[in-house]
């Protein structure tokens, strides 16, 4: 298993470009959730998994409505392996 902290990955509309420097996953934007300073996402990748991460609030909305698809990407120095066997204490930190 691998993570990366939902603060340090950026979402973008499934529509926009891979940049290739950056680890990138496709998913289905399931709710968005404005908390005052940010917006918190969740998500389903194609094969089921639920996944979750933040985005500064920049005055422009929500990056997506519920049922889009979106590209979530970090940056490959963010991503961290969990030993087998170990459950994230970051709900919806983790990705394979």
């Amino acid at each position: 298993r691998c993570g990366v902290r939902p603060a340090n990955s950026a979402v973008q509309s499934g529509a926009t470009p891979a940049d290739p420097g950056q680890n990138s996953l496709d998913a289905t934007l399931t709710s968005a959730v404005f908390t005052g300073v940010s917006y918190q996402y969740f998500f389903k990748t194609p094969d089921g998994r639920e996944l979750s991460a933040f985005d500064r609030n920049t005055g422009g909305g929500a990056v997506a409505s519920p049922g889009d698809a979106v590209r979530l990407s970090w940056r490959p120095e963010h991503t961290f392996v969990m030993p087998a066997g170990t459950v994230s204490s970051q709900p919806g930190a983790d990705s394979k």
